[in-house]
């Protein structure tokens, strides 16, 4: 309250003085480009959806390709067994056309072959010695050692 040569006093000023002031609510601006923070925030975000993505799709593709894998082997076990299946019955074939019975049969029928006889049979003696034979080296002539020469020469011009 002013005092001034005056004692009057203005209502307005009285109530400006005593009555609080209304704050007013800021002023909203719309801001309509985005600052780097943000754009830098919206890119990391967007990565690090791509990588989850490729993550996942990673899996799902491994996870894939191990199930063909897994059933190329079971087909590939089932193929087994029934190979080794295979190879039992025609060892059991083999075995029985190879037997000494069958053999016997085929020689006595169809090659005419018999059972060897006591008097066919000729003993070799080896026990007679042991003996060793060295063979004489054949005298060289003059000319037989010439030719041997030129043809060492042309063997070695040959070679290289």
């Amino acid at each position: 309250m002013a005092a001034s040569g005056n004692a009057a006093v203005s209502y307005a000023a009285y109530h400006e003085e005593v009555l609080p002031r209304v704050k007013q609510p800021p002023e909203l601006r719309v801001v309509e480009h985005r600052s780097a923070v943000d754009r830098a925030s919206m890119f990391r975000a967007g990565m690090i959806f791509l990588a989850a993505i490729a993550i996942i799709a990673a899996i799902i593709y491994n996870n894939v390709v191990l199930t063909e894998l897994t059933a190329e082997i079971e087909q590939a076990k089932t193929e087994l067994e029934m190979l080794q299946s295979e190879n039992r019955r025609m060892l059991v074939e083999f075995e029985s056309k190879v037997s000494l019975r069958n053999i016997e049969e085929v020689a006595s029928d169809s090659l005419g072959m018999a059972k060897i006889e006591s008097y066919q049979v000729e003993y070799v003696d080896l026990c007679g010695g042991d003996r060793v034979r060295v063979a004489q080296k054949e005298e060289l002539g003059l000319f037989d050692e010439i030719r041997l020469g030129i043809d060492r020469i042309l063997e070695y011009l040959t070679l290289s």
